[in-house]
């Protein structure tokens, strides 16, 4: 994992990229600000998380009222979900689908916090 954050730093400083923050966090209580951060991605990662509800509670915390959190797996990982367990997580954490993309082999969901 390092080395990923590594390389992607590298680009984003060689491409002078502002909006980019790379960074290992704890998943279960991330170092940034409420609502301060406009997209998520977690790609092929969020099953390998132990408690993905827990860490979608966070991802809801730092995410800005008209923020988007975006969920891709992909049917060759091991622990490949289906797309009715992240919508699960994703209710029980107090997020609302909005859009889904793909087919069998890899999806995308997207995400907004629940309205109340």
């Amino acid at each position: 994992m390092v080395v990923v954050i590594k390389k992607l730093k590298e680009r984003v400083e060689k491409e002078n990229i502002s909006n980019i923050i790379p960074m290992v966090d704890d998943a279960y209580n991330l170092s940034f600000e409420d609502e301060s951060v406009d997209r998520i991605y977690a790609i092929a990662c969020l099953p390998e998380i132990p408690e993905p509800e827990r860490t979608l509670k966070e991802f809801k915390r730092i995410l800005k009222p008209d923020g988007i959190i975006s969920f891709s797996e992909l049917f060759l990982d091991p622990d490949y979900p289906l797309r009715r367990t992240e919508k699960r997580w994703a209710k029980k954490a107090g997020l609302e689908f909005i859009e889904g993309f793909g087919n069998w082999f890899v999806y995308r969901l997207n995400f907004i916090k629940t309205l109340n």
